[in-house]
Order: structure tokens, then sequence, then C-alpha cells
């Protein structure tokens, strides 16, 4: 799947080197925050730099990306055997996933969420302590990769936890469990709500902003 992808690639597109800029910037001594704006995904963009620092060409990155969804497809023909139980439909999935050719660039979303989908399963099957911390771990990564990644998989997560509760005999810890999701699902609604008008360079503003924009006024700045 990978020398498939190596050989299908024609090129990286514009959106590809907000990653690879910034892993330059970062290998010649810049720093996110400091020296640059890091948009949220920081593992990302370290994981481009590590792959320039053993091979700056471009050709490292291309095998970075190569590599990724190589796994992304192995990811998901395990995770659909497992829940299938058919060979057939497994290859057959992760082959289309490769061969729709997803953008250079979201290999981490198409990673992410199948080993997401790994780690449910997982959970489904076995829900003991090391499942709960492969979730907390795989959304924690999911997160450095894309701020909303981790936000996506953390709400799954949760909803997966707090359903696995109602069926049992606590009825405090069902409480709990539906009480924080519900929690998390309203945080998330406000942070999608604040962060749409920011989609693709977008004219709105964050709640933050515009108490900047109040505080400025009132300054006469």
């Amino acid at each position: 799947m990978a020398i498939l992808r190596v050989l299908a690639m024609q090129g990286f597109s514009n959106d590809h080197f907000f990653y690879l800029s910034r892993a330059t910037q970062l290998l010649h001594g810049a720093r996110p925050v400091r020296d640059f704006v890091d948009p949220g995904f920081p593992l990302a963009i370290a994981t481009s730099a590590v792959a320039q620092w053993i091979e700056p060409r471009l050709f490292s990155e291309a095998l970075l990306v190569a590599v990724a969804f190589g796994l992304s497809a192995a990811v998901t023909l395990w995770a659909l055997w497992r829940w299938l139980g058919s060979v057939p439909l497994a290859l057959w999935a992760a082959f289309v996933q490769v061969a729709v050719l997803p953008r250079s660039y979201s290999y981490p979303k198409v990673l992410m969420y199948a080993v997401g989908v790994l780690a449910f399963l997982r959970w489904t099957r076995s829900q003991t302590s090391g499942a709960a911390v492969a979730l907390g771990c795989v959304t924690g990564v999911a997160f450095l990769f894309r701020h909303d990644h981790g936000l996506w998989l953390g709400i799954g997560s949760l909803v997966l936890l707090a359903a696995s509760l109602l069926d049992g005999t606590d009825e405090a810890a069902r409480v709990q469990a539906v009480a924080a999701a519900k929690v998390l699902a309203g945080d998330a609604a406000r942070y999608v709500g604040q962060q749409a008008g920011q989609l693709h360079g977008g004219m709105g503003v964050t709640r933050s902003e515009e108490h900047t924009s109040e505080l400025q006024s009132r300054l006469h700045l």
C-alpha cells in the first residue's frame, strides 16, 4: 500500500506546506508560538521535522506520507477483520482507502481515526483499564496531530464509556458518566461554534477576539 501511494504521488499541494514550512523553521531553531504560529498541529510539524532531519528532501516527506497511509490501511484491515470476520471485505476497505488517493496532508486524520476505531473495538470487547488507557493515549496523540481530531475522538471515547455504563448496576456511576458526556458535548459545541468562522481564513471572530476588540475600543487603540 505504501509503495502504491509513493508511485501515485505527483507532488504536494500548497496546504501540505503548512507542515513543511513550519518543520523547516523548527529545524533552523525557531520555536512554535514564540517565532511562528502553530495553528494546532504540533505533532504533525514535529513528524515532518524528523523526516527532514533524516533526509532534507521532499522525498522523505513523501515517504512519511506513504508509510502513514500504509499503516492506516493495515489498521483498517485489522479492525474490520476483527469486527466483521471477513477478510475479503477488510481487504476491499483497505484498498479503497488508499485507492481514493486522499490528499497528502490528510494522513493524520486517516491514520488517527483508523487507530481510534481499533481502540473503540478493543474497549467494546474487553472493558479493562488497559483498554481505557489505550483510548486516552489515542485521543491524546490525535489531539497533538491536530486539536480537533483529539476533540472528536475524545467525544467518541466518552460516549462509548458512558454507554457501557448504562446497563450497569451502579446508578451513581451511570449518572456521573452521562453528566460528563453532556458537559463535554456542550463544550465541544461551543468550541466548534466559536471556531467555525475561522475556517479557511474566514472573517468570523472568536469570543476572545471580541473581548480584545472591546478592550481596545475602551482604550481608544
